[in-house]
């Protein structure tokens, strides 16, 4: 039978065991978030604390280059843009909905790194389709705000909406160019043309937001914006795919389009911290029997040149 002198020593054995453990786990590093399970990167991104490091996390689907792509299979396309593009690839620690909770609003990034210097920054916003409440609320944010839509018949002319908020009856594309649509002639311009026209220049001021939804003309602008060094100073980078504007499944040239400047985005530095699935583009595809979207809104933020 243990003596009382016994138990004491042995409790007194444990007691210091115990703060030496405490001690040791004190004193350890930080543990890297890139070695974290799925669970804790999960809840590190939904968290609500300030960051001001890049929080990357390793690239789990790269793309491959486009020739190679154009020998994959359309079902192996499917599968890669769709895992690709609902990957976050940073974490963001506070995400903030600017606008509408539903169609029209989208997410901005505001840990310290990424976050646009309020009452000094400047947001281009493509694609307005007569709701302007992510661009009010980018305005209330203190930025300077720059709305274009071409389709919008009752506004023609340039003019202040708000007090920082200025809409452009013009559109964006690849190159420089007038079309005919059934809403009426469009005047469609590049991105370096609309930052010439309006005196934003890589060298005279730094765009901070550019968000672009467009119906499908997002990517002939975005790979010729990202070849002519037009987003190099862009901080945050939002835009809706359009797989394809027709009915029915996209093609295998969609799916080689839309991971080509995926692609390319990311080798700009450019993460996707979230992405949202457009409901209203939702397709049954015959290949797997699975319905998807073609349809994503994607935000990312520039974490290197």
């Amino acid at each position: 039978m243990l003596s009382r002198r016994s138990l004491h020593l042995g409790l007194l054995a444990v007691i210091a065991a115990g703060l030496l453990l405490l001690l040791t786990w004190r004193t350890l590093p930080p543990l890297n978030l890139e070695l974290r399970s799925t669970w804790e990167k999960r809840n590190a991104f939904t968290s609500r604390s300030p960051n001001s490091r890049n929080l990357t996390i390793p690239d789990q689907n790269p793309i491959p280059e486009k020739d190679v792509l154009n020998k994959t299979t359309l079902n192996k396309l499917q599968a890669l843009y769709h895992r690709y593009i609902m990957s976050s690839q940073v974490l963001c620690n506070r995400v903030t909905r600017m606008g509408n909770l539903h169609d029209g609003g989208w997410e901005l990034c505001e840990d310290p790194l990424y976050a646009p210097t309020k009452e000094n920054c400047l947001v281009y916003s493509y694609g307005i389709n007569f709701d302007f409440s992510f661009d009010d609320a980018m305005e209330k944010y203190g930025c300077e705000v720059h709305s274009f839509d071409p389709s919008m018949n009752e506004r023609k002319v340039d003019h202040v909406r708000g007090q920082r908020v200025h809409f452009h009856p013009v559109g964006v594309a690849g190159v420089d160019k007038t079309i005919v649509e059934n809403s009426g002639t469009w005047h469609l311009y590049t991105i370096a043309s609309h930052r010439r026209r309006l005196h934003h220049k890589l060298s005279e001021r730094r765009l901070d937001v550019l968000k672009i939804d467009v119906e499908g003309y997002e990517l002939e602008a975005l790979m010729t914006a990202l070849d002519d060094g037009s987003l190099d100073d862009v901080r945050q980078l939002i835009f809706e795919t359009h797989l394809t504007m027709m009915g029915g499944s996209p093609k295998k040239k969609n799916y080689v389009q839309y991971l080509t400047l995926l692609r390319k985005i990311y080798a700009r530095g450019f993460r996707i911290h979230t992405t949202h699935r457009n409901m209203f583009s939702v397709f049954h595809n015959t290949l797997d029997d699975k319905d998807y979207v073609k349809c994503h809104e994607v935000h990312t933020v520039k974490v290197s040149k």
